[in-house]
């Protein structure tokens, strides 16, 4: 391998083997949509209630969020961890 993939490469995976990783490199900006794609990469749930931590709440979740939320993975936890999170 070529000096320059083995560094894109490496970084890459150290940046998708981080909580934040998975939702920087899909350009997610709000939460539901981090928790979303960290549901579906498989992210650990500590990983997901660290996004939640990390970035500002919705200013609203729908119904539809918390169906798709469930769908793509992200644990019933930390579903309830971002609904009570204060703004």
């Amino acid at each position: 391998m070529k000096p320059k993939l083995l560094v894109i490469a490496a970084v890459l995976s150290f940046v998708m083997a981080t909580g934040a990783g998975v939702y920087w490199l899909a350009g997610q900006t709000d939460t539901v949509s981090a928790l979303r794609a960290l549901g579906r990469s498989g992210a650990s749930e500590q990983q997901m209630l660290s996004t939640v931590n990390d970035l500002s709440r919705p200013k609203e979740v729908s119904a539809d969020d918390i169906i798709n939320m469930k769908v793509d993975g992200v644990p019933e936890n930390v579903i309830v961890t971002l609904l009570r999170k204060k703004e």
